[in-house]
């Protein structure tokens, strides 16, 4: 049974909403954070804490309030914390023994890099909306012409399960001679299906030979 093909574009445009959603997932997180964070600078009550002992995922601290003395394991370390370092620390006033970190660069460090990925994710999505609209509209309006298939080249721009994507190339020639070289956009699969010398059909713009989708469906 013959393998079907996949469309680069499809996973190009995977690749845009992966983007797209993990972006959206930093920003919510991000924001929820920061949200925290600001409720933790307004309720709380900073006060300075000495760091007894660091591990690999946590900070132990001593801390007084109310006139008493805490000690807190935080789920948090930092490089630049050892034992003996002091650190600004808020605390419940309502339950002392809970105590927080403002740690604002993190979220906002995550925030930018929503921002990042959302806009590189939207702008793949763009672009693929884009072209198929103009596929669409060479499909519609555009010329079609039947060119000969002459080989296909690797695209080293697109990768799936450590194979690289093809473009087919053909050609076409008109009636005096001149010839027109067009690259299908890039698929994943078999090419036998398009042997060397068979015909597919291409659409072009109407006086403008350059703008053509090779038509592989």
């Amino acid at each position: 049974m013959q393998q079907k093909n996949q469309s680069g574009e499809r996973v190009i445009r995977l690749v845009g909403l992966l983007f797209a959603f993990g972006g959206a997932v930093f920003l919510i997180i991000s924001l929820i954070g920061l949200t925290v964070q600001s409720g933790i600078r307004k309720n709380g009550i900073q006060t300075m804490a000495v760091v007894t002992d660091v591990g690999e995922n946590y900070t132990e601290i001593v801390y007084e309030a109310d006139g008493q003395t805490f000690t807190s394991l935080l789920r948090y370390r930092s490089a630049r914390i050892l034992p003996g370092d002091s650190m600004s620390v808020y605390y419940d006033l309502q339950n002392p023994e809970k105590v927080f970190v403002d740690m604002p660069i993190f979220y906002l460090v995550f925030f930018a890099s929503g921002i990042l990925l959302s806009g590189l994710g939207g702008g793949i999505l763009c672009r693929c909306f884009f072209k198929s609209k103009k596929t669409d509209k060479l499909r519609e309006n555009g010329q079609r012409i039947y060119a000969e298939v002459i080989g296909w080249e690797k695209n080293y721009h697109l990768k799936r399960n450590y194979s690289y994507a093809k473009n087919l190339v053909c050609q076409y020639k008109t009636a005096d001679g001149t010839s027109y070289l067009f690259k299908s956009d890039p698929f994943f699969g078999d090419v036998s299906r398009w042997p060397e010398g068979s015909q597919v059909p291409v659409y072009v713009e109407r006086g403008n030979m350059d703008h053509y989708y090779v038509d592989l469906m």
